[in-house]
């Protein structure tokens, strides 16, 4: 069972590779999507779907293969119901449509929008809306950037009080507001946190980033710039250890951050995780209410680090 959504979400690090291999290669495949379309030859995406996930793969010949011979593609990141419910664009006869990357009437390409999405650092996510009515053609005005995924669940999903754990956070369980019927694909929990509990991991990935013991990029770094979090991963360069950004998050209407949503693999912490947190009644009244977010109380600023 499927549920149609007219915008998808995919991370911008698997999408822009696919469009430079289709930039670099010789010839473009003659497919029938493309015919249907009634476009050029010339450089592109197909999205796809069978009612599974929603692909998006290159044109470019020679293909690009995957080392088990597999065409590689970039999958949309998405929800899936309890019943097995879960998002797609995927219609009875609507299930496939071509994507131009290069403009041919001077506008502004999709390729240069992605482009320049990664030299600002600052984008991370790319929707694409899906309609029929665009007759299998996907116009560059379809495609957007954003630094921030604001789509979590459906419209109307209800959202409980629970305790949530990752690897990412090195097991801590931290309270959080869980969608109550909706995780990913991949079956993580879709989590958001308010002020308290963001400025509490905060610091708890503070402590783990800079323990001895932690390997370099083994836990990320959270700062706040203004009210958005950003999220950091560390990487090594030579004996240098930098951070590249590879999220921001912005506080939703009720003040909670989304923090991981569809990039950490968050589960629901068993009971002797949690044990210490006051599961109070005042605790539970944030069910009805929340205040207005403020910003989280500390911001960590990671500077470059040499590394003996």
């Amino acid at each position: 069972m499927t549920a149609v959504l007219t915008r998808l979400w995919w991370r911008l690090e698997d999408v822009l590779p696919l469009a430079e291999h289709a930039m670099v290669c010789p010839t473009q495949a003659r497919t029938g999507v493309r015919q249907r379309a009634h476009a050029l030859e010339a450089p592109a995406l197909t999205w796809s779907t069978t009612g599974g996930p929603d692909l998006l793969t290159s044109t470019g010949v020679p293909s690009w293969r995957r080392p088990d011979g597999t065409e590689h593609h970039a999958e949309a990141h998405t929800w899936r119901h309890r019943t097995g419910r879960y998002g797609t664009a995927w219609r009875d006869t609507y299930h496939h449509a071509h994507l131009p990357l290069l403009a041919s009437d001077g506008h502004r390409s999709v390729l240069e929008r992605l482009r320049d999405a990664r030299d600002s650092g600052r984008q991370h996510w790319v929707t694409i809306d899906i309609d029929p009515a665009d007759d299998h053609l996907i116009a560059a005005d379809r495609v957007k950037t954003a630094g921030h995924r604001d789509q979590l669940a459906p419209d109307g999903a209800r959202w409980h009080l629970d305790a949530v754990t990752s690897p990412t956070v090195g097991g801590v369980a931290y309270p959080a507001w869980v969608a109550a019927a909706y995780r990913t694909a991949d079956g993580a929990v879709l989590a958001r946190f308010d002020q308290t509990t963001t400025a509490r991991m905060i610091d708890d990935l503070s402590r783990l980033h800079h323990h001895p013991g932690a390997r370099p990029g083994e836990y990320p770094l959270l700062r706040v710039d203004a009210e958005t979090l950003v999220v950091l991963e560390e990487y090594e360069a030579g004996r240098t250890v930098a951070y590249r950004e590879i999220e921001r998050i912005v506080p939703d209407d009720e003040g909670r951050y989304a923090i991981g949503a569809y990039l950490w693999p968050w589960q629901i912490a068993e009971s002797r995780h949690y044990r210490r947190w006051p599961w109070t009644a005042a605790l539970r009244r944030r069910r009805q209410a929340a205040p207005r977010h403020q910003g989280p109380a500390r911001a960590v600023e990671p500077s470059r680090v040499q590394r003996a």
